[in-house]
């Protein structure tokens, strides 16, 4: 009988260190990650004329976008992008009207929350022109730039850099662009009447370079990114 007695303790104890090792090596299961925000209103690259005038410089527009999944509040981020003034406002609905400058671009994005993981994940930027009084042209959008990431650094091997950037334009009348480059924080002109986005720089080691994009369209408007830069080591 003391014998049985071992057998089952032994027994009983294996279970015990089995099912502790099981359930100490089984996945702890990750925070409540939000679906990504699918935007609606305003269109992109598109010219927003449905706002409600409040004033000869101000309107009202409606931002609107589709339920995430998994969030349970929104940050919608609205970027003037000609004085780079940033409005944020924080809701559980998907839809506000919002009082912007009229004739000036914007873009916009909405951050989704699950604010008991503390997770979140931002929707893609989109731009719109809001229109203004009597506006028949409308200047083209700052270019966004795409290479080099700004302060980005390469190794002192480099010798050449290519300058990469998108343009776009409610009235699809882009003509050309100029480049400011140098080495100064204040580029001056380098290349004008630029027709692709792409531009070669020659560089060199132990310095930092700084460039700019000017857009420009067919009715003489134009418009500037801001200035990025980047070093060579």
């Amino acid at each position: 009988m003391r014998k049985v007695y071992s057998i089952l303790t032994i027994a009983l104890l294996c279970w015990g260190c089995a099912s502790k090792k099981s359930n100490d090596t089984e996945p702890k299961p990750d925070p409540v990650m939000p679906d990504k925000v699918v935007m609606s209103l305003p269109a992109n690259n598109e010219l927003c004329n449905t706002g409600e005038v409040v004033s000869t410089t101000k309107s009202k527009v409606n931002f609107k976008w589709n339920t995430a999944k998994n969030a349970d509040k929104y940050e919608l981020v609205i970027t003037n992008l000609q004085t780079n003034d940033v409005l944020k406002t924080n809701q559980t609905k998907t839809d506000t009207s919002i009082t912007i400058n009229r004739n000036a671009p914007y873009k916009w994005q909405v951050i989704a929350y699950n604010t008991a993981s503390g997770k979140s994940v931002a929707s893609d930027n989109w731009k719109f022109y809001n229109s203004g009084p009597a506006t028949v042209s409308y200047a083209p959008f700052p270019a966004e730039i795409i290479a080099p990431i700004n302060q980005k650094q390469y190794d002192a091997t480099v010798k050449k850099v290519t300058l990469e950037w998108k343009g776009s334009d409610v009235d699809n009348d882009i003509t050309n662009y100029e480049i400011y480059f140098g080495t100064s924080t204040t580029p001056v002109s380098f290349k004008k009447d630029l027709s692709s986005t792409t531009l070669d720089v020659d560089v060199t080691g132990k310095t930092t370079y700084y460039w700019q994009v000017i857009t420009k369209d067919s009715k003489g408007n134009t418009s500037a990114s801001g200035i990025n830069s980047f070093k060579v080591n």
